[in-house]
């Protein structure tokens, strides 16, 4: 019983460190950048322009 109350431990502090580090990642991440779809605010270049 004991061995699982600290695996239980190890395990709880594993989610907590996992969810900070996320939250950390993803309020470094710039605003114009949409989630998961590749776009951001930079237009492609324009094309047969000379």
């Amino acid at each position: 019983k004991e061995e699982k109350d600290v695996v239980d431990g190890k395990l709880a502090r594993l989610l907590k460190s996992s969810k900070d580090l996320e939250d950390i990642i993803e309020s470094q991440r710039p605003e114009n950048v949409k989630e998961g779809v590749g776009y951001n605010a930079v237009p492609p270049p324009a094309a047969d322009l000379y």
